[in-house]
């Protein structure tokens, strides 16, 4: 659910709002709004089959609030680390914005992409201790680091600190 909810706050804020980018920038605009209703579908479709999950869970009393408010912590930081890392740095599909620095945007992108998921993480692990004392917070905090790390390495690997506009164009920087 945490993946779909991602994804239709991604769609509607950057995209319908904003005017930011589309799901796919290297085309035309038209091509880029067919784009964006396939990714508000996909983000729907997500949303969906995410409460009919959560629903079965319930009737069975095998899902609590915790659980329920980590998974979806954990789906939503996966989408934004995917979405930030492989749509935005490894294929260009798009950027988050056109004609500004980007590295103020990424970091911002890719703390919450790190931040959500740790959190979602630690909910899980501790809801999964017998006691619920288990400290759960080192653990995340390692995952927090491991996943600064990958995207830092990820960012200058792939995007070399250049800016890409719409159609793969170099953006002045």
């Amino acid at each position: 659910m945490g993946v779909g909810i991602a994804a239709f706050a991604d769609e509607t804020v950057f995209h319908q709002l904003l005017h930011w980018h589309h799901f796919h920038d290297r085309s035309t605009s038209d091509a880029g709004l067919v784009s964006d209703g396939l990714f508000h579908a996909f983000g729907w479709f997500a949303t969906v089959l995410g409460l009919v999950l959560v629903a079965g869970l319930r009737r069975r009393a095998a899902l609590s609030g915790r659980t329920l408010l980590g998974g979806i912590l954990a789906g939503a930081g996966a989408f934004q680390l995917y979405d930030g890392t492989v749509q935005h740095k490894l294929l260009t599909l798009h950027q988050i914005r056109y004609h500004v620095d980007l590295v103020p945007c990424d970091w911002a992108w890719n703390v919450i992409a790190v931040a959500l998921p740790a959190a979602g993480v630690a909910l899980l692990v501790r809801e999964r201790a017998p006691d619920h004392t288990t400290g759960t917070w080192p653990m995340a905090l390692a995952v927090a680091v491991a996943l600064v790390g990958y995207l830092c390495a990820a960012h200058r690997l792939v995007h070399g600190g250049r800016a890409r506009g719409r159609r793969g164009a170099a953006v002045p920087g």
